[in-house]
């Protein structure tokens, strides 16, 4: 994929849609709802601005998998946080639930401009635990 296909793809990603589904969040203020936004605006804009500084398209494919897997990790780490407090207290932070939805929203974006093998083996790669030598 070219870098010109990436960007008009991630220039097209539906706040408006992102928008709708986080004031389903109950609880949701519309501030909070606002900086969920501004973490996605942020997010897309800088990897706009890195794929408009690369025009071959391996490296292309090389940093929208990178920029997949650092939002895949945040949101492994987030998720992993709301399930605990969850067990733990029946509930979890508002603002957590925003920033994991959002985060989810952006990575179903770059998986359109990945290949599904490629997806399957960063999934393989972050579920599987670290070893450490003793």
């Amino acid at each position: 994929m070219n870098h010109l296909e990436a960007v008009k793809k991630i220039i097209a990603f539906d706040l408006a849609q992102l928008r709708a589904g986080l004031s389903s969040w109950n609880g949701a203020t519309p501030d909070q709802i606002d900086r969920a936004i501004a973490s996605v605006q942020s997010t897309t804009q800088r990897l706009i601005e890195t794929l408009n500084a690369v025009e071959d398209p391996d490296e292309i494919s090389v940093l929208i998998a990178i920029n997949y897997i650092e939002l895949k990790t945040q949101w492994i780490a987030l998720n992993t946080k709301i399930n605990y407090a969850v067990f733990k207290n029946g509930v979890c932070k508002t603002e957590d639930a925003l920033h994991a939805s959002s985060i989810s929203g952006v990575i179903g974006l770059l998986e359109t401009l990945i290949t599904p093998t490629d997806i399957q083996t960063i999934t393989d790669f972050l579920s599987q635990p670290l070893h450490r030598a003793a």
